[in-house]
């Protein structure tokens, strides 16, 4: 049986192949090349279907060490055209959590490997782990790119009032942070999480094929059979006990039966990827912004799999992504010496890009966590010790130290309110609170407040009929009482200072004991500038399975136009900004029956949320080093009024979460207005 072309569904198919799989033992990489990677090969030959392979530069290393067979019949259909390869860089790292030239390293580096292992160069990127940013579209075309593979699902839901659901049968354009685009081929997660219940034998065959004629429309269209994993056929990588058992009949061979019979049945045809980019069609290629204000990093799958995943929960991701970080830096301070070896160098650029991994933040083994952390050990210090870290005799600081605070003068208040100026700044904050700012204002531009505590009833709608501070610490442990730091106080003043760069500071700090351990506070409010820097000091006695949020911003709505009110940040790339009239969202919202604490985050891989409007713009900086906090954002309209607010978390929770925070922390925030 055939079908007309006007009513055609071509298929395409993408494999994800990916060794530094979290929860995949490294002595069991050979079972799963033999396994996973051979039948899927085999399957490709033996049944003259085109597909698309995806797979992390070190994975091909890896699989190069143990079995050079499988590499060389992956270049010989590639070179027969069956096979084209999809880049994803060196490591599967999350673009939107990683600095932007971090990410067009581990793209080179990716690459290079690439074009020497397989005599090829992709031409389509495989966003890692679904995880889309608008920046991320700049670093792909800056790499090189001719087209990305992303998942619909998710960003259409995203989008629906203003897209069309035909859309998702043919390439379009995904927009970038500068307003560049690039052709963009979907993936979607029904149809590939359909084909694994298939093939694992939870549903039969004709139940999925009734799924694929589903889409079938009026004319031609296109759809992604799949897009997912390898490593999950006649294997099973530990990561849930809810995983199918494996029966006694093959998978690969269930799999293959099913692509035979649908080649046989002539209702379909299997095309190449890049195939789909060659339709003239009229739905094709219309130019869309797939990142909103709500989420500004969509990612795969159901909501549980949103970007904390990989930056707030997992194994210690704060401290290990503030790791990160932290190496980036020193490795940007040898930099600066062009005399280094490139080799060398390259050498530091793919063991960060190794280390950034996003596999090292879930589900993995003991045994690769603490190769991970020796690994972090031993990649800082090389960068410390690094001849090339010498810059005119003298070692090249990697981090910038403040200077000793010098004091004159000192007070204990007991007063409700104290209220502080400096030339350039007037601060007011509640001792009966925790020190929380009550109101902040930047005397350059108006006596008016933009930051502090909506107080009781400035809302009517009782849904907000609470106070709501700034600069202050909520932490919700499951399934235990809520811990913050609005208690009464005693605030300590210290009427001059000296801070980093030398600019002149007053000092207001207080402590507080909780449950879980002691909280210091200082605010610096600064002489010279329109700024404001608030440092923490956690000595917890063991916070886990929590909600940790701190640096809490409420901005004053009648500081800001509603209109033109907007934030931008950086999500692995160039600036994105976003709009927020019209939207309603929180990021820190929990997910709806899970143990997920939150929906969302922002990458804000600069360290920087910008938050303005048409006449102003204040900048809020956040310490990514030693925790990497991530920036979360809540806007609602209230009546006539509306509400911001921006929160900082060291950590939430999900059922990859196994981290511990015990002993003592810094982390440290400011805000300040752009000049």
């Amino acid at each position: 049986m055939t079908v007309s072309v006007k009513d055609k569904l071509d298929l395409y198919f993408i494999t994800h192949l990916n060794l530094m799989y979290s929860s995949i033992h490294e002595e069991d990489h050979s079972i799963v090349i033999n396994k996973c990677y051979w039948p899927l090969l085999e399957m490709c030959e033996e049944y003259r279907m085109p597909m698309g392979i995806e797979i992390s530069a070190y994975t091909l290393e890896r699989i190069s060490e143990l079995d050079s067979a499988w590499i060389s019949k992956l270049k010989d259909l590639c070179m027969s055209g069956l096979c084209e390869i999809l880049g994803s860089g060196y490591s599967q790292m999350i673009g939107p959590l990683i600095p932007q030239k971090v990410n067009k390293k581990n793209l080179e580096i990716g690459l290079a490997v690439y074009d020497e292992m397989l005599d090829v160069r992709p031409k389509i990127a495989y966003v890692n782990e679904q995880a889309f940013s608008a920046g991320m579209v700049d670093v792909y075309i800056e790499s090189g790119f001719d087209a990305i593979f992303m998942e619909w699902n998710n960003v259409y839901s995203n989008n629906k009032e203003l897209w069309e659901s035909g859309w998702q049968y043919y390439p379009q354009y995904a927009v970038s942070a500068e307003g560049h685009k690039i052709p963009v081929i979907w993936n979607n997660a029904v149809s590939f999480q359909r084909l694994q219940r298939y093939v694992h034998g939870e549903i039969s065959g004709e139940e999925y094929s009734k799924y694929l004629e589903s889409h079938r429309g009026p004319r031609e269209r296109y759809l992604c059979m799949y897009g997912s994993d390898a490593e999950i056929f006649d294997f099973r990588p530990g990561r849930y006990n809810t995983e199918v058992v494996i029966e006694q009949e093959s998978e690969w061979k269930r799999f293959g039966i099913f692509i035979e019979g649908l080649i046989n049945s002539g209702l379909h045809s299997f095309v190449l990827p890049s195939d789909t980019l060659m339709t003239s069609d009229k739905e094709a290629f219309n130019e869309l912004r797939l990142s909103t204000a709500a989420s500004p990093v969509p990612v795969k799958k159901q909501s549980k799999y949103n970007i904390t995943r990989w930056a707030l929960t997992g194994r210690d991701d704060v401290r290990n992504n503030g790791t990160c970080y932290k190496l980036y830096s020193m490795l940007e301070s040898l930099l600066d010496d062009k005399s280094c070896p490139s080799d060398e160098f390259n050498e530091y650029w793919k063991e960060l890009c190794y280390l950034w991994g996003s596999d090292f933040r879930t589900h993995i083994t003991d045994e690769k966590y603490t190769d991970f952390i020796k690994r972090q050990g031993i990649l800082e210090y090389k960068l410390v010790n690094s001849q090339w870290s010498m810059v005119n005799g003298q070692k090249t600081e990697t981090t910038t130290k403040d200077q000793q605070l010098t004091t004159n003068n000192q007070r204990l208040l007991n007063e409700q309110y104290l209220t502080v100026e400096t030339p350039k700044v007037k601060i007011t904050v509640n001792n009966r609170r925790g020190m929380a700012i009550d109101s902040l204002i930047f005397k350059e531009i108006g006596e008016t407040s933009l930051i502090g505590t909506l107080h009781q009833g400035y809302f009517n709608d009782m849904t907000w009929g609470v106070d709501l501070y700034s600069g202050h610490v909520i932490v919700q442990p499951i399934g235990q009482p809520k811990i913050t730091d609005l208690e009464k106080v005693e605030i300590m003043d210290k009427k001059s200072g000296v801070r980093s760069q030398k600019s002149e500071v007053r000092t207001l700090s207080c402590s507080v004991r909780t449950s879980f351990g002691i909280i210091y506070k200082t605010i610096y409010i600064f002489e010279d500038k329109p700024k404001i820097e608030i440092e923490y000091v956690f000595e917890w006695s063991g916070l886990k399975d929590a909600s940790f949020h701190a640096g809490i911003v409420t901005l004053n709505p009648e500081a800001f136009d509603e209109d033109t009110l907007y934030y931008a940040t950086h999500n692995g790339g160039p600036e994105e900004k976003y709009y927020l009239k019209g939207h309603e969202f929180n990021h820190s919202q929990p997910v709806a029956q899970s143990m997920i604490s939150a929906t969302h985050c922002l990458g804000a891989t600069e360290g920087i949320v910008k938050i303005g409007d048409k006449d102003k713009t204040l900048i809020i900086r956040a310490d990514k080093y030693p925790v990497s906090a991530q920036p979360m954002l809540e806007f609602h309209k209230v009546d006539d009024k509306y509400l911001l607010r921006l929160y900082h978390s060291l950590g939430e929770h999900d059922e990859t979460s196994y981290w511990m925070f015990k002993g003592r922390t810094n982390w440290k925030m400011s805000v300040e207005l752009e000049k």
